[in-house]
Formats: C-alpha cells, sequence, structure tokens
C-alpha cells in the first residue's frame, strides 16, 4: 500500500489510468469500425442475393415471353397459309372461283 501511494504522488497511477482509457478507447473506436464494417459487408452480400432472386425472375418471365411470341408468329404464319385462307373463302363466306364472264382484265 505504501508503494502504490508513492507511485500515486509521483504520477506513475495518474498516468497509468490515462494510458488505459486512451487504450480502451482506441480499441473501442476500432471494434465499432470493425463493426460497421462488417455489418456493411453483410448487407451488400444481402443485396447481391436479392439482385439475383430478381435477375433469375426476370430472365424467366423473358423465356415466357418469348415463348409467347415464337406461339405468336406461328399463329400469324398458320392464320396467313393460303390454303386457310380458301377454306375460310369458300366455306364461310360463300365465295367461289369467277367464271370467265366474271374476269376482267385490266390493262396499265
Amino acid at each position: 500500500m505504501p508503494a502504490q501511494r508513492l507511485l500515486q504522488k509521483q504520477g506513475v497511477g495518474a498516468r497509468s489510468e490515462a494510458v488505459q482509457k486512451k487504450f480502451i478507447k482506441k480499441w473501442a473506436v476500432w471494434f465499432i469500425m470493425a463493426t460497421v464494417l462488417g455489418l456493411f459487408y453483410v448487407w451488400s452480400r444481402v443485396q447481391v442475393v436479392h439482385l439475383g432472386y430478381d435477375v433469375s425472375k426476370l430472365r424467366t418471365e423473358s423465356e415466357t415471353l418469348n415463348k409467347q411470341v415464337s406461339n405468336l408468329e406461328l399463329e400469324i404464319a398458320r392464320l396467313k397459309s393460303p390454303a386457310r385462307l380458301e377454306d375460310v373463302a369458300k366455306n364461310m363466306l360463300n365465295m367461289k372461283v369467277p367464271s370467265a364472264e366474271q374476269t376482267v382484265l385490266v390493262k396499265q
């Protein structure tokens, strides 16, 4: 006990407390910085995962739309086919091939 009092009188104890407080403050700052960086890293990884899900969903939607476009193009080709047009003209519209008297040639 007398040794501690002697050290305190000489200012050694006070300096030791100041050094300890400074040391604790430094480590607290480093800990807080490491925690913030860790949280930022985790947040960025979560964002990457969410964006990956969004990209996957959009790819699936794009493939579905491309299939629909292909099906619609196929349907257009089927509807424009000469055989179908002839069938519609004869059966639904009651049209027939014109006779020779009904045909008129137009000169240019």
